[in-house]
């Protein structure tokens, strides 16, 4: 078989229910012990969070996990899968950037094959692990809450930081936070503290007194002139790097304007701003919503009389490295060092080799940024509305499609226009934190459940039959003023024994979903393609399979799917609706209610509830047609699109057919984060396929009418 091979799936396969990239390579047979792995990672550079279990694993569950744990850097444990195939062994992992998972496979398998240690490209290794490091968890978040609202995504290249959500013309590209809606003026009177201070104070708004200064010589002039105590910022950096806080003496600010040039350059003007009492706030806008208000306070640390700071730090770092999911997802890493010492010093007199008095609590960073480990509490529901109103303005005046803004106040509940409070930053990019931050930012990108999707439809079978579909689904298309983009899926192929995956250029269907031109695509494939590689997208909207052999597989692929060969008229009517349900100008037709979830057992039907729109029940269940279930008035939750689906398929299966039993599923109230809910009906045993017919269909109703009620 040679050396190790790549494949990129880009939706549900008959080996694995989801897109993924998999590594294909050679079993040897030998098992291997993974814990003595571990050591190794960490002198390669990879600041790993997940640790290596001390098991035997055979080499296709050694590559998987060692892979995995290599990914865990950003708080996240990935799906993962491996097995044998014949004389072909395989390790699987889905991660937003197939390139990362492609070079995490590679250099597991490579860790584990090589027979000789000094044979790694230390060079190419240790450059993926600082890539790895450095790369924005923000972006991974919004891709990962995307994804998980059933949303398409697509990064642009291997070396661009942008990415896209949504499919062609309905598509937005981002950076990190930011994205296309953002202006370029925007980013000049942002991107230095200073000129956006002026433009604050341009508009009659509250901030701290600032000098910039460039030289040693200016300082003294600039403290005179802002007072102390104050704080050094170089102008040209972000979250918090080379920041020194509450200096109180003229050799602080000096030893600090020297700190702030080290992290910059030596020639890069710094800003000495007055300090201003009160509590760091991060306000988050994106358009005309205010997203959340979050009180930040620097980490810190409690002494028990016994341990020293440095060790009491690297407890709270050793927690925080544990943590994966949850309201303390975000927390950063406390930074040691030069900074940390001078901060001890100036502030406590103390070092961090001194035991801290039982009880006795000291702040170990000198500011509140999360990105410095920093703390957070979501303070939206007390703020005034005058500084809520502050914070929509303030995004207007800069033309900004998503703003942070950082504002100091003593109290968030009382109005600026009292006073005591300063307007400190303004962020093109603002970071975020951990999955619920995300979510709600793609929420408010993405309202009512828009998607930015476009009418998707994919034909599998022999050319005939792709060509026959294909030619009557362009027609009814066109006929709605689309312009429709239709391609030949080519699957992703093998990668460079590196492990990187082909870089000449993207699949023809990811060129399609980044086409801004594009109103709809087609997606034509012949039926061995898809047996060998999977579906060419993670979900179409429709689905015509000439090939009536079972493959359960598919279902999870498509919201609509038809086998065999239909009429035109049937043809002719999926694609009219599904270009009536897209058509909206800006922000694409709206993403499913309801998605069939596969199952590996023929006795069960689950379905998965989105966490949508509410609707007035009265009118929900008027267009449904069925006498709606006890409940109090007001607004739809899942637990009526599950109702509707079980209403609905036992009026379709008739009188004598034997009642289907109520979907069973978890606790509705679940926090805002939760993006969907899951469901499963055992199905009866004499008329399975009528009920799963039956079941299907009502999906596709009880989503219909959500969609048209939505808009």
């Amino acid at each position: 078989m040679g050396g190790p091979s790549f494949r990129q799936y880009f939706g549900p396969s008959a080996r694995h229910p989801r897109a993924c990239t998999e590594i294909l390579f050679q079993p040897d047979g030998r098992p291997r012990r993974l814990g003595p792995y571990g050591p190794l990672l960490q002198k390669l550079g990879f600041k790993t969070l997940e640790p290596l279990p001390d098991k035997v694993a055979s080499l296709e569950e050694a590559v998987c996990t060692i892979a995995g744990v290599i990914l865990s850097l950003h708080h996240r444990r990935w799906w993962r899968s491996h097995g044998t195939d014949g004389a072909c062994g395989w390790a699987a992992i889905a991660h937003p950037i197939p390139n990362f998972a492609a070079s995490a496979l590679a250099i597991a398998h490579h860790v584990l094959t090589s027979r000789d240690p000094r044979s790694l490209r230390l060079d190419t290794v240790r450059a993926y692990a600082a890539e790895l490091q450095s790369f924005s968890a923000m972006r991974l978040e919004l891709l990962i809450a995307a994804e998980q609202s059933g949303c398409s995504t697509a990064t642009l290249n291997c070396t661009s930081e942008i990415f896209q959500i949504g499919q062609g013309a309905k598509g937005i590209h981002f950076l990190r936070s930011g994205s296309e809606a953002d202006s370029f003026t925007g980013y000049v009177l942002e991107r230095s503290k200073h000129v956006t201070i002026d433009t604050l104070r341009r508009f009659g708004l509250p901030t701290a007194a600032s000098v910039v200064v460039t030289k040693e010589a200016e300082i003294g002039p600039a403290v005179e002139r802002v007072g102390l105590p104050c704080v050094v910022k170089p102008l040209g950096l972000n979250r918090g790097i080379g920041v020194s806080t509450y200096l109180q003496s003229f050799p602080q600010v000096e030893a600090a304007f020297t700190q702030a040039h080290k992290q910059s350059d030596e020639n890069a003007p710094v800003l000495i701003e007055r300090h201003v009492e009160g509590d760091d706030h991060r306000i988050m806008v994106t358009g005309d919503q205010l997203l959340w208000v979050y009180r930040r306070t620097p980490a810190a640390v409690v002494g028990d009389g016994s341990a020293t700071i440095g060790q009491l730090i690297q407890r709270e770092n050793d927690r925080r490295a544990a943590i994966f999911e949850g309201p303390e997802a975000y927390l950063y890493k406390i930074e040691t060092g030069e900074e940390l010492s001078r901060l001890l010093r100036d502030r406590y007199g103390l070092t961090p080799g001194d035991v801290l008095a039982n009880g006795r609590r000291i702040e170990v960073v000198g500011q509140a940024n999360t990105a410095r480990g920093g703390l957070r509490e979501d303070v939206t529901g007390i703020t005034h509305p005058d500084n809520r109103a502050l914070a929509l303005r303030i995004a207007r005046l800069f033309r900004l499609g998503t703003t942070g803004i950082d504002f100091l106040t003593t109290d968030i509940s009382r109005s600026w226009k009292e006073g005591g409070c300063a307007l400190i930053e303004v962020n093109r990019v603002p970071s975020f934190s951990g999955a619920g931050d995300a979510a709600l930012l793609f929420r408010a990108k993405f309202p009512k459940r828009r998607s930015g999707r476009i009418p998707t439809v994919t034909i599998i079978g022999t050319a005939a039959y792709r060509a026959s579909v294909s030619k009557t689904v362009e027609a009814v298309f066109r006929r709605h003023g689309l312009h429709v983009v239709t391609t030949d899926h080519l699957p992703g192929g093998s990668g460079s024994p590196d492990g990187i995956l082909d870089s000449a250029g993207p699949t023809t269907v990811e060129t399609a979903l980044l086409d801004k031109d594009a109103d709809a695509i087609v997606l034509r494939c012949a039926t061995e393609q898809v047996d060998q590689f999977g579906m060419p997208l993670a979900r179409s909207d429709v689905l015509f399979t000439e090939d009536t052999s079972p493959r359960p597989w598919l279902e999870g692929g498509a919201q609509e799917i038809f086998i065999g060969s239909p009429a035109v008229e049937e043809i002719e009517r999926a694609a009219n609706e599904l270009a009536l349900l897209h058509a909206d100008p800006d922000e694409g037709g709206p993403l499913p209610v309801l998605d069939l979830v596969p199952s590996a057992s023929e006795g069960e039907f689950r379905l998965r509830a989105w966490r949508a729109p509410a609707l007035p029940r009265a009118v929900f269940w008027q267009e449904v047609g069925v006498e709606s279930p006890a409940g109090p008035a007001g607004l739809t939750t899942p637990a009526d699109h599950f109702a509707a689906v079980h209403a609905l398929a036992q009026l379709e299966l008739g009188d004598g057919a034997e009642p289907l039993l109520p979907f069973v599923y978890g606790d509705l109230a679940a926090p805002w984060s939760k993006t969907s809910f899951e469901g499963t009906m055992t199905l009866p045993e004499e008329n399975r396929d009528a009920a799963r017919a039956a079941l299907k269909g009502a999906i596709n109703r009880v989503n219909r009418i959500a969609a048209m009620k939505i808009k």
